[in-house]
């Protein structure tokens, strides 16, 4: 299976990522969205185009252009931790920003998309290296759905919880907890799956 640049097994996704040709999208012709100049593309590569910019904004750390990505009430869940996530483009960025902005770096490697009318899966792994020299290689599932307007509605990430929270440094776990208490990150009422 041919990947675009910078979205092969084991490659860090890069700005070249983002580029489309317009022979990538020649025949479409149901539920096309126009991407900048003679770019026209279907709503399934808009998710992806879409996902695939969320993931660099994250890890190039522009918090408030990830943000951006959410409808009003987008919902951001951590799937195996026990609170109901964040809501809304501003908690969405302060709860990542939360857990990533204490880590040195990260590398983000994404072996498959997979994108329809309404979602964009992808399977990856965020490795998080620390100032003080822990490790951690995290592999996830991502599950991003879109409204009509093309803004994350719900976005779920699966990964397993052990794994982090062994392998991560105590005191990023204890300022994560400190920070985290401080918000509800509006998401007090129950989230249904």
């Amino acid at each position: 299976m041919a990947h675009p640049p910078g979205t092969g097994p084991g490659r860090v996704i890069g700005p070249q990522a983002l580029a489309l040709s317009d022979s990538s999208c020649e025949g479409i012709k149901q539920g096309v969205h126009s991407f900048g100049e003679g770019i026209r593309v279907n709503t399934a590569q808009r998710n992806r185009n879409a996902s695939q910019a969320l993931w660099q904004a994250l890890y190039e750390r522009r918090w408030d252009d990830v943000g951006e990505f959410f409808a009003a009430d987008g919902l951001y869940q951590d799937v195996p931790t026990p609170d109901l996530g964040a809501v809304g483009p501003q908690q969405v960025a302060r709860r990542l920003r939360i857990g990533h902005e204490p880590v040195q770096r990260h590398e983000h490697h994404i072996f498959r998309m997979v994108a329809d009318d309404n979602c964009c899966i992808t399977e990856h792994r965020e490795d998080w290296y620390f100032h003080t020299g822990e490790v951690v290689k995290l592999p996830f599932t991502s599950i991003h759905e879109f409204n009509a307007e093309g803004k994350i509605s719900l976005w779920r990430d699966y990964w397993d919880l052990n794994t982090l929270m062994t392998g991560a440094p105590s005191w990023w776990i204890e300022k994560i907890m400190a920070d985290s208490a401080e918000d509800d990150f509006g998401s007090k009422d129950t989230v249904e799956a």
